[in-house]
């Protein structure tokens, strides 16, 4: 199916006009043409304002924490752990507790 132009005349109220709104449906101006043109009915969309805290803001309240008691300990133990070279001596349960750590902190 080949596309054909179709052209029409505007005064520059008009056309004002017509870039405004199109502007304020976030269209382009031959595209709001041609949709009202055909009858499509264009729905202004609602603004809707959603609070948003920061992280600081969070910690600061008291509503979030960064990590749980359980992680704490085990953060802690990895400082405790860690050799002047800056390696950690891991054993078998510490790296189990570590895992845990990991799979909650992730989610899994």
């Amino acid at each position: 199916m080949a596309k054909e132009q179709v052209k029409f005349y505007v005064t520059e109220d008009e056309k004002r006009r017509l870039e405004v709104l199109a502007k304020l449906r976030f269209m382009s101006v031959p595209t709001y043409a041609k949709v009202t043109a055909l009858g499509v009915k264009i729905q202004q969309v609602k603004e809707t304002f959603v609070e948003y805290k920061t992280m600081d803001e969070r910690l600061l309240d008291g509503s979030e924490t960064i990590v749980g008691d359980e992680d704490k300990q085990v953060l802690e133990e990895i400082i405790n752990r860690s050799t002047k070279k800056g390696f950690i001596q891991y054993d078998a349960s510490f790296n189990e507790r570590l895992q845990e750590m990991a799979k909650r902190l992730l989610g899994q």
